[in-house]
């Protein structure tokens, strides 16, 4: 079957080998190389032989590595654009999810009549939300997060200041680790 998957992609064109490159990456967390491989296919000079919603779902793709490594506004603009292109559910929603967490009530509401998207539809988006925020605290970088919150708000400065700093030195590890792969 291996065998059979490798002569199909072996047969697609670079910039469709390429993509699929950058969704291998996605699907492991590699976020900064998917980053960099699908802008490098947005980038090509064959992009033109992709469909639209193909070129979309490069840009929901992309849309969810920026809501991992850079901001849930760069996200939902990304989001907005693949919807544009690709008119898949999954793009909507992702980038009606990330205007939530943009934390503007106000453009949010404004979208979703845009979109003629019902109250329904709203709820789910907030029970989603809910359901993750509550599966996020059982994390065990949030647990270590607010014991370090706790430190700073039971005035124990120099520990807060250590622990604050061993687990800013962690994730910069992991970022270059990433980086470096």
């Amino acid at each position: 079957e291996l065998i059979l998957v490798m002569d199909e992609i072996m047969d697609l064109p670079l910039i469709k080998r390429r993509k699929i490159r950058g969704d291998y990456f996605l699907k492991y967390s590699m976020y900064h190389d998917a980053h960099v491989e699908y802008e490098s296919v947005l980038k090509d000079r064959e992009v033109k032989t992709l469909t639209e919603e193909e070129y979309g779902n490069i840009l929901n793709n992309i849309g969810i590595v920026c809501a991992h490594i850079t901001s849930y506004q760069e996200a939902a603009g990304y989001f907005k654009d693949a919807y544009r292109l690709n008119h898949k559910e999954e793009s909507l929603y992702q980038y009606m999810l990330s205007v939530l967490l943009c934390g503007d009530e106000e453009i949010f509401e404004q979208e979703r009549l845009s979109y003629q998207l019902s109250e329904e539809y709203k709820s789910k988006l907030y029970a989603d939300l809910n359901k993750k925020s509550e599966e996020a605290t059982r994390l065990p970088k949030y647990r270590m997060l607010q014991r370090i919150s706790r430190l700073k708000g039971n005035e124990q400065e120099a520990e807060y200041k250590q622990q604050a700093e061993r687990l800013l030195t962690e994730w910069k590890n992991e970022y270059r680790k990433q980086v470096e792969s």
